[in-house]
């Protein structure tokens, strides 16, 4: 998890390549790792977090076989409302990753305004804190059973 999240950040923040990663660790890590590592990286991440959600939530999309779009833009009367850190578009699902800054006042304000705005446009959003992953990946996989028709498996 730990090596995902970093490869996330260096490709996102120093726009780095799949290959200059791969260049940068020839002869110093074990590359069939490196390989497995890469594979389950992408340069779309905003945080390490957000890295260990997206971990979460694609098993997920494979096992109801929906697709799980990153940074997905919800645009509304032209402009850009929100992006979504995940979303399963043809379900209307926008999944967030909230970090600590979402318990400051203005951006509880900005949140709400997108949480209804979301709505007002046939969206539901569930939204994770690091506490809560586990629990947003469940709402997200209900949501996935409920909507796609697929019996409840708990019983």
């Amino acid at each position: 998890m730990r090596a995902v999240q970093l490869v996330d950040c260096v490709r996102r923040y120093l726009n780095l390549q799949v290959t200059e990663v791969n260049n940068a660790t020839t002869g110093q890590l074990n590359q069939r790792w490196m390989t497995k590592v890469i594979q389950l990286s992408r340069a779309t991440a905003d945080s390490p977090k957000e890295t260990e959600l997206r971990l979460l939530l694609q098993p997920v999309a494979k096992k109801y076989d929906v697709l799980l779009v990153e940074q997905y833009p919800l645009v509304a009367g032209g402009r850009v409302v929100t992006t979504f850190d995940f979303a399963i578009p043809d379900l209307k699902l926008g999944i967030m990753f909230d970090g600590r800054h979402h318990w400051e006042h203005e951006q509880r304000q900005l949140d709400t305004t997108i949480n209804l705005t979301s709505m007002l446009h046939g969206w539901t959003v569930p939204r994770a804190g690091s506490k809560s992953m586990q629990m947003c990946v469940q709402v997200v996989e209900s949501e996935l059973r409920k909507r796609l028709g697929v019996p409840d498996d708990r019983r």
